[in-house]
């Protein structure tokens, strides 16, 4: 992979990393004890929204668990 390909893909996992993280920091803002949750659980409600891969529109949580079954 030539470096400005490489620069473009680490551009875009950061920016995904990002949304990440907000999102998590959003859900997290009216939890009283986060030691109290569910890591599962909470994974599970992040991934069941909408994102883009490369410019189209997908369900992570979908996208997963076509993934899986086509193992």
């Amino acid at each position: 992979m030539s470096k400005r390909k490489a620069n473009a893909a680490d551009r875009s996992v950061l920016g995904s990393l990002r949304v990440a993280k907000q999102d998590l920091e959003a859900w997290l803002s009216g939890v009283p004890n986060v030691m109290d949750l569910d890591p599962v659980a909470v994974s599970c409600e992040l991934s069941h929204r909408p994102a883009t891969i490369y410019g189209k529109w997908a369900w992570p949580d979908r996208a997963m668990l076509e993934v899986v079954a086509g193992l």
